[in-house]
């Protein structure tokens, strides 16, 4: 795992959270553009939606951002192996960043750290992938994440790149609650499903994006 190295390209990536940006329609399940706003405080008393205003945050590979409040993502258990940083945002790779290198590969998102600069994801919806993946979660589960299925939540794995192939970590994927916009990882005893499931190939010899910091 690396945090700091630079990208040359990325994948190709949706639009979400950058100032000025345009929502991809269709199902907010399949495309995480639209995390609800309103509804209840965070559990740690923080505040949904506008209420929230507006905040700078420096990235390595966008530089200075202004994002709305209602975009951040919290974790409040953190992410496997990053357990203090527990606040993000899902953002498109910014102009010039030659965002062509897998033509026609569905949405990817990078998760930046609202804390650490350096420290984003690449994340995709597994559906887009595998449309047989399925999450087992408990009702307990459900209910620590406050919804009562997944329909009201949004399903995220992690992508990493392993040759000239994207993998996605099914076994440890991201719910998310589209109200309160909290979420977890959780770890799935399925062995059915890898840390290292091979998603899309890339275009050869066009070198793709290595994503700054990868889990699992």
């Amino acid at each position: 795992m690396t945090r700091g190295r630079e990208p040359r390209q990325t994948p190709q990536p949706g639009r979400l959270g950058h100032p000025g940006s345009r929502e991809p329609p269709g199902d907010t399940r399949r495309h995480p553009a639209h995390f609800g706003g309103g509804g209840a405080n965070h559990q740690d008393g923080r505040p949904n939606g506008t209420e929230l205003g507006t905040m700078k945050i420096e990235t390595t590979r966008f530089g200075p951002l202004d994002i709305d409040g209602d975009r951040l993502l919290r974790f409040p258990q953190g992410l496997l192996g990053f357990a203090e940083y527990r606040d993000y945002v899902l953002l498109e790779a910014g102009p010039g960043s030659e965002q062509d290198a897998a033509p026609g590969t569905p949405t990817f998102w990078w998760l930046q750290s609202v804390e650490v600069p350096d420290l984003a994801f690449v994340v995709t919806d597994p559906l887009l992938f595998v449309p047989t993946y399925r999450v087992p979660v408990h009702p307990q589960q459900l209910a620590d994440l406050g919804v009562s299925s997944l329909d009201e939540a949004q399903v995220l794995v992690i992508v990493n790149k392993q040759r000239g192939t994207l993998t996605g970590n099914l076994q440890g994927p991201l719910i998310i609650n589209l109200q309160s916009r909290e979420g977890q990882q959780m770890v799935l005893s399925d062995r059915r499903y890898t840390t290292r499931v091979p998603l899309v190939e890339l275009p050869s010899p066009v070198e793709t994006a290595q994503p700054a910091a990868l889990a699992g």
